[in-house]
């Protein structure tokens, strides 16, 4: 098994909250790009709130996977831009309670981690149905947790 060095995974983070960087996560849990009058994109211009959420429906999930495309999830790019910029919080993904919606939540872990996110800072919960009530079936929900 091959040994990551530190300075590697810094690196590796560092192109991809760079790629990140246009995402800024409004109150309202929505991906949206944010621009300064003169077109810079900015990033303090709206603060994390304490409990943000977004949602991967089985639509969006339900397609060919790379990590290209988990990339490019609006959810997964908010909720990963909010966890770069919020250092102490940890990922949650509330999932469905059948093997399939737990499966489908490991292999999003797997994708993250993949993708330069620290494996400690992602957890995995089957949801309770308070948070899943409304939400179509296959839905995941990342919340960010401080």
């Amino acid at each position: 098994m091959p040994v990551i060095r530190p300075a590697v995974a810094v690196a590796v983070l560092a192109v991809f909250v760079v790629l990140l960087a246009p995402v800024v996560v409004p109150s309202h849990g929505r991906a949206q790009p944010l621009a300064s009058p003169g077109g810079a994109v900015t990033q303090a211009a709206v603060p994390v709130p304490s409990a943000v959420a977004w949602t991967i429906d089985d639509e969006a999930w339900d397609r060919p996977r790379s990590a290209d495309a988990i990339r490019t999830l609006p959810a997964v790019r908010a909720a990963v831009a909010a966890l770069a910029g919020t250092p102490r919080a940890s990922l949650v993904i509330r999932h469905g309670a059948g093997q399939n919606d737990a499966l489908r939540a490991e292999e999003l872990r797997h994708w993250l981690v993949a993708l330069a996110i620290e494996p400690g800072r992602i957890a995995l919960s089957p949801a309770t149905t308070a948070v899943i009530e409304g939400l179509p079936r296959g839905s995941m929900v990342l919340e960010l947790a401080r």
